[in-house]
């Protein structure tokens, strides 16, 4: 419930201060006064937008603040805890907005700076204003359709359907990518298993092709081997070289040397183990060369393997790493298929859960949709419209309000042939019927009595007097028929002072509230 409301320098009110209470608030003036200045302050409060304009002249910014009783509302606490904002049951909760003359906007929730965003949430859940120009939105299907739902508390569920909605459209979509993948790694696939198929028929090993390189080397060489090799042992053993003879000459001089000096017995050692050296080294040698034969086939053979090499890597660089990169990439490949198959199955449940809850939506829907015309037609009876019987139309893509306004005449559509008479009696009707639907703390009625006549207006003032024994109303009037039925009444004054013009807000006594009657009956 609003408790408090404070404005400072907004539009032509410098200051003023007015308190509330529950029930059914008037808030009247004469024509021109400025009677929505304290529902603009309460729209700023709420975080709608603001600019330059709503500061008065001469002044730095403008100030609204708005005191709320929220104790027992279901949203906003967890609303102010999530936010951080610390509030206690035993406080108000305090909505402000400052407007600077450059058009800047700052917000406050308990002093704290919020983001206007947050400010507009918690104003949603506090405040539901209906303004004269609100029966438009009645000529539009969206509106009727929210109407419904929320006389009959389908929000959830609507959440629910919309979500059930993108799953479907989100699977669809992923199933036609993998399709459209399929279709296009076609191409792909062959070309893979193709390489594959290449590769595996060469029959690589690895580290094979450097020993056949080795090998090759040889048997391309092997004459030339032989040839260095002969010379080798030549020098080790043939005249006029005779390597070895000469060592072991050496060594027999060396050997009776030491035998006289036996500081030479280790350079006796080590001659004598180049000799057992080299004689290992001529063993070897002859070995080699006893094994060693030039065969042209194996030569041929190993020319023919490392060509297969060769031109494996120059196709596919390191033939091992892409044989591994072709397996991966068919394996990716035919994921595919098991992908599409689960994504069809994802799909089909996607399809029939959204068509389960359309459907279930659909019934509640028109279920609400009975309830809710038979609630219209009792209120817009009692609204000085004895005739009027409210019937709706809800299918699967569309809703419908028709009017049956006068005997004798048939059933037309609200959004095509209502007057703007009966949309602004239907509106009231609509908002009286969802009141009890609503956690909105204040209810907020601009002039939703214009458009209609006198006796009408008899009929709005007892049918908003009985929406304020529930939820608190304010309500912006024309009409004394209207006012006089409010459990409070706020006037508004416009005067010139000091060559200024002011717009006062005073809370009228009893006394007062006679006053502004007779002027408002003339």
């Amino acid at each position: 419930m609003l408790k408090e409301l404070r404005i400072s320098n907004l539009v032509l009110v410098e200051s003023a201060e007015i308190s509330f209470s529950s029930g059914l608030t008037a808030i009247t003036g004469e024509t021109g006064s400025g009677k929505t200045i304290l529902l603009e302050a309460l729209r700023l409060a709420a975080g709608e937008r603001a600019d330059s304009d709503a500061v008065r002249r001469g002044s730095p910014k403008a100030i609204v603040e708005a005191a709320f009783d929220i104790k027992g509302h279901p949203a906003i606490p967890h609303l102010l805890e999530e936010a951080g904002i610390p509030w206690s049951e035993s406080e108000l909760l305090v909505l402000k907005r400052e407007i600077s003359q450059e058009g800047r906007s700052r917000a406050f929730i308990n002093c704290q700076m919020v983001p206007i965003s947050l400010l507009q949430t918690i104003g949603e859940q506090l405040i539901d204003f209906t303004d004269q120009h609100a029966h438009h939105h009645l000529r539009k299907e969206e509106y009727q359709r929210a109407a419904i739902d929320h006389f009959g508390g389908h929000f959830d569920l609507v959440t629910e359907v919309e979500e059930a909605k993108k799953t479907t459209t989100r699977c669809k979509q992923e199933l036609e990518e993998l399709k459209q993948a399929f279709h296009t790694s076609e191409k792909e696939r062959q070309l893979a298993a193709f390489e594959l198929e290449e590769l595996n028929a060469a029959s690589l090993k690895e580290g094979e092709e450097e020993g056949l390189s080795q090998e090759h080397k040889k048997l391309a060489h092997v004459q030339e081997i032989a040839s260095k090799l002969s010379s080798v042992n030549s020098l080790l053993e043939e005249p006029p070289f005779a390597l070895l003879a000469q060592l072991k000459k050496i060594f027999s001089l060396l050997k009776s040397a030491s035998s006289l000096d036996a500081s030479l017995d280790e350079s006796e050692q080590l001659l004598s183990q180049g000799i057992v050296s080299l004689e290992e080294l001529r063993n070897q040698l002859q070995t080699y060369l006893g094994r060693l034969e030039n065969d042209p086939r194996r030569l041929s053979f190993l020319e023919e393997r490392l060509a297969v090499y060769h031109k494996l890597s120059r196709k596919y660089g390191n033939p091992f790493a892409y044989m591994q990169s072709l397996h991966e990439k068919l394996s990716r490949l035919d994921s595919i298929e098991d992908k599409i198959e689960a994504a069809s199955q994802a799909l089909s449940n996607a399809e029939n859960k959204y068509s389960a809850l359309r459907n279930e939506l659909l019934e509640k829907r028109k279920k609400g949709a009975a309830l809710l015309a038979s609630k219209l037609t009792e209120l817009l009876q009692a609204l000085h419209m004895p005739q009027a019987e409210i019937t709706i139309d809800v299918n699967d893509d569309s809703v419908d309000f028709f009017l049956h306004a006068n005997r004798g005449e048939k059933a037309s559509r609200v959004k095509e042939h209502a007057s703007g008479g009966e949309l602004s009696r239907l509106m009231l009707a609509l908002q009286t019927a969802l009141s009890a639907h609503t956690h909105a703390s204040v209810l907020v009625f601009d002039e939703i009595d214009a458009n209609v006549g006198g006796q009408t207006a008899s009929a709005i003032a007892d049918t908003l007097s009985t929406i304020g024994k529930n939820r608190q109303v304010l309500c912006v009037t024309h009409f004394p028929q209207v006012a006089r039925r409010c459990h409070h009444h706020i006037r508004i004054v416009k005067e010139e002072s000091k060559d200024r013009t002011l717009t006062r807000l005073d809370s009228l006594t009893a006394a007062g509230k006679e006053q502004e009657l007779l002027r408002m009956q003339g």
